[in-house]
């Protein structure tokens, strides 16, 4: 059940991180 929410709780993580890259990339705030 722990490892469950913990993993859970990563997938959402990295969608947040997936989507808040993306946004900044969209701006044009980040240059590779």
């Amino acid at each position: 059940m722990i490892s469950l929410t913990n993993s859970a709780i990563f997938i959402v993580d990295s969608r947040t991180v997936v989507s808040f890259v993306m946004e900044i990339d969209e701006n044009g705030l980040m240059h590779d």
